[in-house]
């Protein structure tokens, strides 16, 4: 999936090795939106799960949703 810059969006997060990460910064969460390709929406509406991957050890407080942006 590739990260989008939305009219929510308030500040882009950058890290070596990356993409900017376009997000929404609020009191209480980071929102980021993600567009996914032709391919993973033919797989999404197969049936195929969204995966959402953690880097580190620990799982910090995280949701998944559709937003229509």
């Amino acid at each position: 999936m590739t990260p989008i810059r939305t009219d929510a969006c308030d500040r882009t997060y950058v890290a070596e090795g990356c993409a900017d990460l376009p997000a929404l910064r609020t009191e209480s969460y980071i929102a980021t939106y993600w567009k996914p390709d032709a391919e993973e929406l033919a797989l999404l509406q197969a049936g195929f799960p969204v995966r959402l991957c953690i880097a580190g050890v620990a799982q910090p407080p995280v949701s998944v949703d559709v937003e229509c942006v």
